[in-house]
């Protein structure tokens, strides 16, 4: 079975493991407003690269009407790694890490 992590806020570290179809439902439900999805990985470099600009933009309160999620494709092993980069780098939005 496919089974994701969603991070809804950082510092608290409150982590719930969804089903796929549960993180599909988040994805899907956009109400209204538009939706970045950034897919991201510890071991990408270009990914790496980019990501500060997506978070920049993201907690810039520029672009209120877009909802920003980042969604890791790391093994479910990384989970430690993905957490880090995103406390590292202040990721708000919705954090899913996917397995």
């Amino acid at each position: 079975a496919l089974v994701c992590v969603i991070i809804t806020q950082i510092y608290s570290q409150q982590v719930q493991t969804l089903s796929y179809a549960d993180m599909n439902k988040i994805v899907t439900t956009a109400d209204g407003q538009s939706q970045l999805i950034n897919f991201w990985a510890t071991w990408c470099k270009p990914c790496l690269d980019e990501l500060p600009g997506f978070v920049k933009a993201e907690s810039s309160g520029e672009y209120n009407n877009i909802d920003f999620i980042f969604v890791s494709v790391d093994f479910q092993s990384q989970k430690e790694k993905v957490m880090q980069k995103a406390q590292e780098l202040n990721m708000q939005g919705t954090l899913i890490h996917l397995n």
